[in-house]
């Protein structure tokens, strides 16, 4: 019984995202994340020119993001961190850290019904790749639809990955890619580039499997 009560708590769950040229997947990115009970988006553009920020805004007027713009160097680290403080201040219970190709699942359930009956402070989630099949040659979202093929990822990310690739002896794709760490937000908190290595005082933290995140990592 203290589990079903538990499990019907409402949570606060914030996504946080720097993006750069990523119009054809924006807005499934939000809408598939607002599925998943990820309902307060903050969102910074950093300084597109393929229509992004402009679909941004109309997201905005339709209360399903908070966009902020900036130019200059990709520095998500920075916007990342500072968009964690934004939520906190908001009032979220937990940030996840997104990035325009990742889609972030709960399988059998909700990604905020998870995180509402989880004690830790931080969780490590993996990633799963996905890819688009052979036909989809142009960047369109319905793309993403085909992404139905999941190579056998047999390498961490590394220097040695690097040099397997440039000598042709391994995909991009076949890379497993390091976990990533969605948390309490907290004033002395931070993450890293890619929110791979988290810092600053934390409580308990565990792996978990009842979240994923599935990586496009190659679109047309």
């Amino acid at each position: 019984m203290r589990r079903t009560l538990e499990s019907k708590r409402k949570v606060l769950v914030a996504g946080v995202m720097t993006i750069r040229n990523e119009v054809d997947v924006v807005r499934a990115n939000v809408l598939h994340h607002y599925s998943q009970g990820i309902r307060h988006m903050l969102v910074v553009d950093d300084g597109s020119t393929d229509g992004t920020a402009e679909e941004l805004e109309e997201l905005q007027r339709e209360g399903l993001v908070r966009c902020f713009h900036h130019t200059g160097g990709y520095a998500q680290a920075a916007w990342t961190n500072h968009l964690t403080q934004v939520a906190r201040q908001d009032g979220a219970d937990w940030v996840v850290p997104l990035d325009a190709d990742e889609f972030w699942v709960a399988p059998g359930s909700r990604i905020d019904a998870v995180l509402a009956v989880a004690p830790e402070d931080a969780l490590h989630v993996r990633s799963m790749n996905v890819v688009q099949r052979r036909s989809q040659v142009t960047p369109d979202v319905r793309g993403l639809t085909s992404m139905v093929y999941r190579p056998q990822a047999q390498f961490t990310a590394s220097h040695q990955v690097d040099d397997l690739m440039a000598n042709e002896q391994l995909s991009l794709v076949e890379v497993r890619w390091v976990p990533k760490w969605i948390y309490r937000p907290s004033p002395l908190r931070s993450v890293d580039t890619g929110s791979h290595f988290l810092s600053g005082p934390v409580g308990a933290r565990r792996s978990t499997p009842d979240i994923i995140f599935m990586h496009a990592v190659l679109r047309s």
